[in-house]
């Protein structure tokens, strides 16, 4: 039933195409199951920081020193409290099953059709998924994303809609024809911010992965800031070949 409204949500919401292709969600899920969900978000000792965690190169480490990840793409129930076991059990069984995987990509059908062309059928999909939670002086400069991801999906968790301003920003370079693989971060002076996705309670966004897919965090100055969110990335392998299909211009 929490499948199917997340779905309904997802695959009823407008299509946004610039400055990049993406998606905007409130409401997402049934609202009694989002208090479920709050509830269940682990302590902060069975994070890691995502710099600790080996996740990002020497480039971009500095920029997530202020992030803590707990990497759930292995559904491990166990390292929950005996308490908590049984709702990720049922949440990770379909977030990162195979079903709304596909889902998912369909939403941006046409855009993933045209990245591999007549691969398609060499592509192996499958999703990455971390609790992610964010402090004071995080902040994530303007970047596409890896290189091996296809579709992001960014799930907001705060309890309240009080630190709006804390969502995902979309931003275009100053020079228009800029564009970047995904391999490294960007100093905020060369882009101009067109937006940011309100952090509010049950929110969500999705975006294509491109060469311009370009998002960040603005600085987070405020103090005693606990930002959660859900990143659940659709990312690619393929079968046969090179490893990764090239990454779109647009």
């Amino acid at each position: 039933e929490v499948e199917q409204q997340v779905m309904y949500r997802i695959a009823n919401a407008p299509l946004r195409t610039w400055p990049y292709h993406h998606i905007a969600v409130e409401d997402v899920f049934p609202a009694d199951y989002y208090a479920q969900l709050l509830d269940a978000l682990p302590p902060l000792d069975s994070y890691r920081t995502i710099a600790d965690a080996g996740r990002v190169n020497q480039a971009t480490l500095d920029a997530y020193r202020q992030r803590h990840t707990l990497d759930l793409t292995r559904p491990e129930p166990e390292r929950f409290p005996p308490a908590q076991r049984a709702f990720w059990a049922g949440f990770l069984d379909w977030l990162i099953g195979e079903r709304f995987t596909m889902f998912a990509l369909q939403q941006f059908g046409a855009l993933v059709a045209a990245r591999f062309g007549d691969r398609l059928g060499e592509a192996r999909f499958h999703p990455e998924f971390q609790l992610v939670r964010d402090f004071t002086d995080y902040s994530l400069g303007p970047h596409t994303d890896s290189p091996h991801k296809v579709v992001v999906l960014l799930f907001y968790l705060p309890r309240a809609a009080d630190r709006e301003t804390l969502g995902t920003s979309l931003y275009v370079p100053r020079e228009p024809d800029f564009r970047c693989d995904g391999t490294m971060h960007h100093a905020r002076e060369n882009f101009l911010r067109v937006a940011t996705m309100p952090y509010r309670p049950n929110s969500m966004m999705a975006f294509f992965k491109s060469a311009r897919s370009f998002h960040g965090v603005e600085p987070v100055v405020e103090p005693a800031v606990r930002r959660d969110l859900i990143q659940l990335s659709l990312c690619h392998r393929m079968a046969k070949g090179p490893g990764f299909a090239r990454v779109p211009r647009d």
